[in-house]
């Protein structure tokens, strides 16, 4: 295996699998995109958090 700079600093590099196309994902929280949740009643119900597939450009949920 090769050694390779995927960030500098706190950016924490983490994975996902896209529902859609199956391609394995590496992503910092830069990457992270969000928007606020709500629920059937307009309470707020947390944030929405995602990433944008570069291959299938669906938009894969990932956790904090």
């Amino acid at each position: 295996m090769t050694v390779r700079i995927v960030g500098h600093g706190e950016q924490e590099v983490r994975r996902v699998t896209c529902g859609r196309c199956s391609g394995v994902l590496e992503y910092s929280k830069n990457d992270v995109q969000s928007e606020p949740r709500y629920d059937s009643s307009g309470n707020y119900d947390g944030e929405r958090r995602w990433i944008n597939c570069p291959q299938c450009t669906s938009q894969v949920e990932v956790a904090d």
